[in-house]
């Protein structure tokens, strides 16, 4: 590798000048002059040794391009990371391989995929639903661009209460974690959100006055056909997803079990679940029935059957969280229970499922039979 030519130059005034010739960059001649030969040699021993070390594309920068670098490093001094980091940082968020994807297709992508993976129609309705809000407002823009504060904005800005807006977070998290496989963002920068912190109320759950009001109310009532349902929402513990459905040909009362199929469960795992000798008692008029558990219009017949039985207080998810807490106070084992509502550790039913009972009322709870539910006198079905 030579030295860069020196060359005198002296002008009509009598001036002279020294210039550098550092060749060819990039298909343009490179030239500098300077006031003493020092200085131009100096300067040549500078791209001498440049070139050495980096080639000659550390003498393609224009000189506004060199005053960016100095100033790029300037502002770079108190931070642990170099400019190259930061360019391929840069790059890697905001110029991806695959080009800038908008939102709306990446979500149109994450559903299909999700169809095509089987996950629950259910869960699909929600991605759905929270994912096309979202792009209402972002569908257009690439999601390369999109910020973890622009985000965050976004979210304060719906005023939504505090289970929405993590509920919000979690779907839009899957959606960051598809696109950063795919290689459309360079992180999921929803994780960095942080959630909001929610004091979870105690489950709710029917007194044992309240559980034997509505079979009683059930049971006189035949034609509302939701008997054998109640009494396994109670004494089973099957979910309402789960009871809707159940087929009878699933319930073996020579066993003692009910069949929970994967295809059936919320967890795609099958489960065995034990039939309770009062569960027994309740659904051994309906040894011969076939078909599904329910009838059609559950919720509505629920609806009515819940005013019947004059219970005007309804908690979410009430027979299974019943199930779950007198269940665990009956038998005192966590892992019993967690088993048969199909959870795979004790870790949910502590968080979610179990409220206090005294083991008296788990006694009584457990000794609701067919005769020995408290009656309903002069039910007047026609008014309800």
């Amino acid at each position: 590798m030579s030295r860069p030519n020196i060359k005198e130059r002296v002008y009509s005034s009598g001036k002279k000048s020294w210039g550098v010739d550092a060749g060819k960059i990039k298909g343009k001649r490179h030239r500098r002059f300077f006031p003493s030969k020092g200085e131009a040699k100096t300067y040549a021993d500078q791209i001498l040794t440049a070139r050495r070390n980096h080639g000659a594309q550390a003498f393609a920068l224009t000189e506004v391009q060199r005053f960016e670098a100095v100033e790029a490093f300037s502002k770079l001094k108190n931070f642990d990371v170099s400019l190259a980091e930061v360019v391929n940082f840069y790059f890697k968020r905001f110029d991806p391989k695959v080009g800038p994807v908008p939102v709306a297709q990446v979500i149109d992508e994450l559903l299909k995929k999700k169809i095509q993976n089987n996950n629950k129609p259910r869960y699909i309705q929600t991605l759905k639903c929270i994912l096309g809000i979202f792009s209402q407002s972002f569908g257009g823009k690439p999601i390369c661009e999109l910020g973890q504060d622009e985000i965050d904005n976004w979210l304060n800005s719906r005023k939504i209460v505090l289970v929405t807006r993590n509920n919000y977070l979690r779907c839009l998290s899957v959606l960051f974690k598809f696109a950063t496989n795919r290689g459309y963002c360079s992180e999921n920068i929803i994780s960095k959100i942080d959630r909001v912190i929610i004091d979870a109320p105690p489950p709710g759950i029917l007194t044992v006055e309240q559980a034997s009001r509505i079979l009683a109310v059930a049971s006189a009532d035949p034609e509302l056909g939701l008997l054998p349902g109640i009494s396994i929402g109670l004494f089973a513990g099957l979910r309402s997803c789960e009871l809707k459905q159940i087929k009878w040909e699933e319930i073996n009362l020579i066993t003692g079990n009910i069949e929970v199929t994967a295809e059936k469960s919320k967890s795609r795992r099958r489960r065995l679940v034990t039939v309770s000798p009062n569960l027994l008692a309740w659904l051994k008029p309906f040894a011969h029935e076939h078909g599904l558990l329910l009838p059609p219009n559950w919720y509505g017949r629920l609806k009515r059957l819940k005013k019947l039985a004059d219970i005007q207080d309804w908690p979410d998810n009430a027979m299974r969280h019943s199930f779950a807490s007198y269940h665990y106070a009956r038998h005192q084992s966590a892992d019993k229970t967690a088993f048969q509502l199909g959870h795979h550790d004790t870790q949910i039913l502590f968080q979610h499922y179990r409220e206090l009972v005294a083991r008296e009322e788990a006694k009584r709870y457990w000794s609701l039979f067919p005769d020995k539910v408290s009656k309903v006198p002069q039910l007047n079905l026609a008014a309800a």
